[in-house]
């Protein structure tokens, strides 16, 4: 996470914010849902909020965007996840 921030700030002067979105363009593609394609981020839930909280200590904002007016197919819960209402 240093390495690309510290390379953006060489070539731009830095970033105030990242869109992270998983599910563009590959909802669809086969039966996962948005939430299956955040779990899928590399580490799971630890991995994303590790991600979130490297990019929090350089002052970056995280945006996950979520399409709630999918249905998703299936809600789980999970440690340190809440059930999305349906």
């Amino acid at each position: 996470m240093d390495r690309y921030l510290d390379d953006l700030e060489k070539r731009y002067g830095g970033i105030d914010n990242v869109v992270v979105w998983p599910s563009y363009p590959n909802l669809g593609i086969d039966n996962r849902n948005q939430l299956d394609m955040i779990l899928a981020i590399a580490g799971g839930v630890a991995g994303v909020r590790g991600m979130v909280a490297d990019f929090h200590r350089r002052g970056v904002k995280v945006y996950l965007p979520i399409n709630m007016w999918t249905r998703a197919r299936a809600i789980r819960a999970g440690p340190g996840l809440t059930p999305w209402p349906t």
